[in-house]
């Protein structure tokens, strides 16, 4: 794919992820007091998008001014909940009447209401905000994303990509983003749809190019790890329990000795990482099970998300 775009040529599709990204972790940052990063999943990981596709909540956004087209962020349910928990008031109140709602500030098992829609379309229309006025100074002027629905897109997308907000508070939270074609033209996507396509409605995904068939409806082959984990599933697998991590400098290390203390970067009040093949999959809180260590999962990720993960 072509980064630069004859009719604006400053404005890459890099640029356009890079400002949505660092404005969101920005946002939540602001309203949780914790420190989000966003990580790009690679290209073979995209698939686990699709796995969410129908059962996900979608937001979508329309370019007001500055830019045109549209586009569409996708997450799993759970995801999304968890996302909104985090934000919300009540979850706020628990913490400071319970000594323990910080190990479970939220709940995995709530289904997604309107409330939460609302929740969500409201912090997504901050994101745009502060997305837009970073593009300002790309485009070189005025800029405006506006949050304009939150059912599936009828449009095939142009370009799209995947990120993970990640957050020592919870697990990662996936989100995906399709841009439909006439904006992914302006960011170097694909080409922009011509004036006969526009006249003639929105494309149909039995028209779509490959790459926006498969976003759509996963062909046959993309559908076979899925079905693969039911082959494996008394297979075991190495779970890992992490506590925190820190950084340290080669000199200290080379002098650590007996009695030394490292910090982690995680309190005794936050909850423990559940790993499988080094992803995190749950968040816990540890306790002691016949003498030994163990771990009371108060959080966990999506179930398709995992199996999709773990097929690969």
């Amino acid at each position: 794919m072509e980064p630069n775009s004859p009719s604006n040529p400053s404005l890459k599709l890099q640029d356009y992820l890079k400002a949505w990204t660092e404005s969101a972790c920005d946002i939540l940052k602001q309203a949780t007091g914790a420190a989000f990063s966003a990580e790009f999943l690679p290209q073979e990981e995209l698939p686990l998008l699709q796995a969410v596709a129908e059962s996900g909540v979608w937001v979508r956004l329309a370019a007001a001014q500055g830019l045109t087209g549209e586009q569409a962020f996708l997450l799993p349910a759970s995801d999304a909940v968890r996302l909104v928990q985090m934000l919300s008031k009540d979850a706020a109140s628990k913490k400071k009447k319970s000594k323990t709602a910080k190990k479970a500030s939220t709940d995995d098992s709530a289904e997604f209401t309107p409330k939460h829609r609302k929740a969500l379309a409201d912090l997504f229309g901050k994101f745009a905000a502060a997305a837009a006025k970073t593009l300002e100074d790309k485009l070189g002027g005025p800029c405006k994303l506006k949050v304009s629905g939150s059912d599936r897109p009828g449009w095939s997308p142009g370009a799209q990509a995947g990120f993970r907000l990640t957050c020592p508070k919870t697990l990662p939270i996936l989100v995906g983003l399709h841009i439909n074609k006439e904006l992914a033209s302006l960011l170097g996507g694909a080409p922009a749809p011509s004036q006969e396509q526009k006249a003639a409605g929105p494309q149909t995904n039995t028209a779509a190019p490959p790459q926006a068939q498969n976003a759509a409806s996963p062909p046959a082959e993309e559908e076979r790890p899925a079905a693969n984990v039911n082959l494996l599933m008394d297979v075991e697998l190495e779970v890992t329990l992490r506590f925190g991590e820190s950084q340290l400098e080669l000199r200290k290390i080379i002098e650590m000795n007996s009695g030394a203390i490292v910090e982690l970067d995680r309190q005794v009040s936050e909850p423990v990482e559940l790993l499988v093949n080094g992803t995190p999959i749950a968040l816990g809180e540890v306790v002691i099970v016949n003498g030994n260590y163990g771990v009371r999962i108060t959080e966990t990720t999506n179930p398709q998300y995992r199996a999709a993960l773990l097929a690969d």
